[in-house]
């Protein structure tokens, strides 16, 4: 910042809302020869109450197929009002597993999640991607 050191905290960029934004490289499971049917997809993401879109398409497309997920509401910790013996304490971010049924078919694939941050934190942790290979005929 101009003549100082800036801030970042809130989880906004400047007073305003963002776009968070990640796409996996394109995905061939080893062989892109053959046929990808994927199944299920988890996604592990720690956050709280953030309203997400999963979005993958097949062979270098972007026409994108969309689900929407939401992280679970996280309780906000009570820290300094708490009674003698019922003290609520928690971190106010939850880490959770969300489950996608995924569709459609290719040879290869590409996943992308994104996520309007407006004062709530979020992070993809780790994707598992379950998949059915088809054969070459």
């Amino acid at each position: 910042k101009t003549n100082g050191i800036a801030l970042y905290n809130g989880y906004q960029d400047n007073g305003n809302s963002y776009t968070f934004n990640y796409y996996t490289p394109y995905l061939d499971f080893g062989d892109p020869s053959l046929t990808k049917f994927p199944k299920k997809m988890i996604v592990t993401v720690l956050g709280s109450n953030v309203t997400f879109d999963v979005k993958w398409a097949f062979d270098y497309s972007s026409d994108y197929s969309i689900l929407q997920d939401t992280s679970t509401a996280a309780d906000v910790a009570e820290y300094g009002i708490a009674e003698y013996n019922i003290g609520e304490y928690s971190s106010s971010i939850a880490i959770e597993q969300l489950q996608q049924q995924l569709n459609g078919n290719g040879n290869i694939i590409q996943i992308g999640i994104e996520a309007l941050i407006n004062g709530n934190a979020f992070s993809v942790q780790k994707l598992d991607i379950y998949s059915v290979i088809g054969r070459i005929i």
